[in-house]
């Protein structure tokens, strides 16, 4: 019975050791990092990666986009802030639109120095009356 709790205790202070010298060592983290860049590499024969990060489109065949909602305040009382007085403001909105960015003209330089040339085309639809707005 005592042989067996110092197995125990010797197996406790050995797995304690090495999970101390993989904390300070941060293997972990450059375990996920190397799993991280070699399967997010943005280059053309990762096909699966770079096609959804030249035009991201969802499972249903929609283009994928961010959506913003804004708010402005519109002053009710300008004649009175010039004597002095405190304003009042009115919210006005939401005004929402989603963004939607498309990258075009891409061209990398020598692999392993990551950097890479782009233009971004964003289309802007305003959730309000349907109407675009393009930008270059």
């Amino acid at each position: 019975m005592l042989k067996l709790f110092w197995t125990i205790v010797t197996i406790s202070i050995a797995l304690l050791i090495l999970s101390f010298i993989l904390y300070v060592g941060n293997v972990g983290e450059n375990v996920r990092n190397s799993i991280i860049s070699s399967k997010f590499r943005l280059w053309q024969n990762n096909t699966d990666f770079y096609t959804s990060w030249l035009q991201p489109i969802g499972p249903n065949g929609q283009p994928i986009g961010s959506e913003y909602d804004f708010y402005l305040w519109n002053i009710t009382n300008p004649a009175e802030i010039l004597q002095g007085q405190k304003p009042r403001l009115q919210e006005v909105g939401p005004f929402c639109y989603m963004n939607y960015n498309i990258h075009v003209n891409v061209s990398s330089t020598e692999r392993g120095t990551g950097i890479v040339t782009k233009r971004t085309l964003q289309t802007l639809k305003l959730s309000g009356p349907e109407f675009f707005l393009r930008f270059l």
